[in-house]
């Protein structure tokens, strides 16, 4: 069973696509249901119903002429954690209770992509608490920025803390600011918790940075908008990086690197399409 509360407060996360991949939660389960609580059917609602009734037609169908008969589909905790985590993940590994300190300046792409592995595994043993879909992502983003061990780093968008714990074991200090409070709270205590000194954790609006600690080598920004805020740009240090996915919230977006040159001339790099939910705060406004 998905339950969706308030189903027609359209916007991102109450999109056609949105709902979309809400509803296909339930697809695996041969008594799935969905249920989307309203006080009215929405656009977005309607089109996600026309489209589960064209798809269970077809499927009816095609189950009908190859004598099929639907079942659920099981998976153990085991094969579920093994589909969800990173494509190129090797097989376990023992690591050390206490984290090592690793000099990622020497290492070439593949072997940084393996070492962040192996901090993803030790952080997914140590924090029970923390979320992994994103593991892939966040490892690509720091391996983009090419982050070093004396860089300081600003994060904006927390989270549950897990892509700050990653670069806290990479860089010298990780600045890191979430606009939901409680979120901002919980990342805090887990961190601390964890013996994450060098991470330092504030409830606020990512639009305006953290200029009291500026600037910075690097900032990840991890949510989308349609332009990159100028305060972020301007808290980058000089041959700093900035990553952030940029493009309509609606839709899909491009994942740009800004680097400042030393002269303070700044490169734009636009890479592949991604979607990210969107920034929120300050940047909304027109």
């Amino acid at each position: 069973l998905v339950a969706l509360l308030e189903a027609d407060k359209e916007g991102f996360l109450r999109s056609e696509t949105s709902l979309m991949q809400v509803s296909g939660r339930a697809a695996r389960n041969i008594n799935g249901k969905v249920i989307f609580y309203a006080e009215r059917v929405t656009r977005s609602m309607q089109l996600v119903i026309d489209e589960c009734d064209r798809r269970r037609e077809i499927q009816a169908e095609y189950n009908r002429e190859h004598d099929i008969t639907p079942s659920t589909i099981y998976k153990s905790v085991e094969e579920v954690m093994i589909s969800t985590s990173v494509a190129d993940a090797r097989q376990p590994v023992q690591v050390a209770e206490a984290v090592p300190a690793y000099d990622l300046s020497t290492l070439d792409q593949h072997d940084l992509s393996f070492t962040l592995d192996l901090l993803r595994r030790e952080m997914k043993k140590a924090a029970e608490a923390l979320q992994f879909e994103d593991a892939a992502r966040l490892r690509d983003e720091i391996i983009r920025l090419g982050v070093r061990p004396g860089d300081r780093v600003l994060e904006i968008g927390t989270g549950s803390g897990y892509q700050a714990a990653v670069l806290a074991v990479i860089v010298k200090e990780v600045y890191t600011i979430e606009i939901i409070p409680s979120l901002a709270e919980s990342a805090a205590k887990k961190l601390k918790e964890l013996g994450y000194d060098n991470v330092f954790v504030m409830a606020g609006d990512g639009f305006f940075g953290w200029p009291e600690h500026a600037p910075f080598d690097a900032i990840i920004v991890t949510a989308a908008a349609e332009r990159i805020p100028v305060r972020l740009i301007e808290q980058m240090a000089k041959g700093g990086r900035l990553i952030m996915p940029v493009g309509p919230v609606e839709t899909s977006q491009r994942l740009t690197l800004v680097t400042k040159r030393m002269d303070g001339r700044l490169i734009y790099q636009v890479r592949e399409g991604v979607r990210f939910v969107p920034m929120t705060g300050r940047i909304q406004e027109k």
